[in-house]
């Protein structure tokens, strides 16, 4: 059921955001999330890394949709603290699990690429 997705634009190293990732079954068809307790995971891509963690969520995650009742996009916000100290020149790999019924079940996965943020402290006007 698993399907992967990288994330290779629109993340910054710094910023407040939120990730968006609509889960589809092995059919392409939507999922829906509605009931689950999800978890969102962050490491160091063990390829070029240690799997060191970087940061997870699981409280946090809402729901989102691709169409009208759908709660198939997981919506995970990400604090500018959650990666202030991450580096744009590291891959990251992602999993995002059901973690409810005492299993768990991988949802979504893939590689992250943050880009450098804006050091905002050496801004001083425009």
């Amino acid at each position: 059921m698993a399907t992967r997705t990288d994330i290779t634009d629109g993340w910054y190293v710094g910023d407040d955001q939120v990730l968006a990732i609509p889960v589809v079954d092995a059919a392409g068809a939507s999922f829906p999330l509605t009931g689950m307790s999800l978890e969102f995971v962050l490491r160091v891509y063990r390829s070029n890394g240690d799997g060191a963690l970087a940061f997870s969520k699981t409280t946090e995650i809402t729901l989102g949709d691709t169409g009208p009742g759908t709660d198939d996009v997981a919506l995970i916000p990400v604090a500018a603290a959650d990666t202030a100290d991450l580096s744009e020149n590291v891959v990251y790999e992602y999993v995002l699990r059901r973690v409810d019924d005492g299993s768990v079940v991988t949802l979504k996965w893939g590689t992250a690429h943050l880009k450098a943020g804006a050091d905002r402290a050496a801004i001083t006007s425009i």
